[in-house]
């Protein structure tokens, strides 16, 4: 399922909006005076969370991923998807980083229209999962789990 430019920016305007992730005075001028997030997570301007710098490569950014999926799994399949808060607002900004970060690395960057179509299929699921948070068309985390996975394990291939 091929999804418009549109559609994925709604998505990750609604991730990082919906969670609290709001500009700061400093991010808005280098934004070039936009509150808006750029889609290459690098000049927000402000720090998300002390335990998850930014990645510098994209198997950093992929290990990342990883982690934060098996965060989000751990809370919602121990029905505490509140736990997942956090881990959601994050793998939004991560998911930002992997396409710039595989358009920087020659050995992947031949490969990037597929590595933004798994970063689109996961944005839309993680998204999914964000909107039961926040009052949304609830879905089942078994739902989309799969089709997360069978992404994750796409983007693995790219991050050896």
């Amino acid at each position: 399922m091929k999804l418009s430019c549109i559609r994925v920016i709604a998505l990750v305007a609604s991730l990082m909006f919906a969670v609290g992730c709001q500009p700061t005075a400093d991010s808005t001028s280098k934004a070039g005076g936009s509150a808006g997030h750029d889609t290459s997570g690098a000049a927000h301007g402000h720090s998300h969370s002390a335990e998850t710098p930014a990645p510098k490569t994209f198997k950093e950014g992929f290990e990342l991923l990883s982690k934060q999926h098996a965060a989000i799994k751990t809370a919602f399949e121990a029905e505490s998807p509140e736990d997942a808060h956090g881990a959601l607002h994050d793998v939004g900004h991560v998911l930002e980083s992997l396409t710039t970060l595989a358009a920087s690395n020659p050995d992947i960057s031949p490969s990037l229209d597929a590595i933004k179509q798994y970063v689109e299929q996961l944005f839309e699921q993680f998204g999914l999962l964000d909107e039961t948070l926040h009052g949304g068309n609830a879905v089942e985390f078994s739902e989309v789990n799969q089709e997360i996975e069978t992404a994750l394990a796409s983007l693995k291939e790219f991050a050896q």
